[in-house]
C-alpha cells in the first residue's frame, strides 16, 4: 500500500466551504416551501429600522440590544424548519454518504483527499464522532435544542 500523505489546511479549508455550501443550498431547497418568507421580511425590515434609529442615536445601546435581541429570537424561532433540516442533511452527508464513499464527500472528492483511519477501517462510530466536532453538527444539535426548550429571556 503506498504511503498517504496528510492534506494541507488550504485543501481540507476549500473541501469543507465546498461542502458547506452543498449542505446550505440543498437545506434551503428542502425548508423554503415551510418558511414564512413575509415574516421574515418584515423581521428583516423592523432590524434596519432599529439599526437606522441607533445610527442616528435616536434609541440606546441598551434599547438597540434589547430590540435586536428580540427580532433575532424570533427570527430563529420561526426558522426552526431550516435547523431541522440542516442538521438532518448535515449527519447524512458527513457521516453516512461519507462513509460510503470511503471517506470522501464532494468537496473532498474534488479536492483530491479523504478521510481514513489508523487502522485501516473508517467506521460509523468514528465519522459520528469526528463530524459532531468538526463540522459543528454538536454545535448546531445545542444550539437548536437551546432555543426549542428556553425561552427568550
Amino acid at each position: 500500500m503506498a504511503k498517504q500523505t496528510k492534506a494541507y489546511f488550504s485543501q481540507r479549508l476549500v473541501a469543507f466551504i465546498i461542502d458547506m455550501l452543498f449542505v446550505t443550498i440543498v437545506a434551503s431547497l428542502l425548508s423554503g416551501p415551510f418558511i414564512d418568507s413575509e415574516k421574515i421580511q418584515k423581521y428583516e425590515k423592523q432590524e434596519k429600522e432599529i439599526i437606522e434609529k441607533y445610527t442616528k442615536q435616536e434609541i440606546s445601546p441598551d434599547d438597540y440590544l434589547a430590540s435586536y435581541e428580540d427580532i433575532f429570537y424570533k427570527l430563529t424561532r420561526d426558522t426552526g424548519i431550516l435547523s431541522i433540516i440542516t442538521i438532518l442533511l448535515e449527519v447524512i452527508y458527513f457521516v453516512v454518504f461519507q462513509v460510503a464513499n470511503g471517506g470522501q464527500t464532494f468537496g473532498k472528492k474534488i479536492m483530491k483527499i479523504k478521510v481514513v483511519s489508523e487502522n485501516g477501517n473508517l467506521d460509523m462510530n468514528q465519522m459520528i464522532c469526528r463530524a459532531l466536532l468538526s463540522n459543528f453538527i454538536l454545535v448546531n444539535i445545542l444550539t437548536f435544542i437551546f432555543l426549542l426548550f428556553t425561552s427568550k429571556n
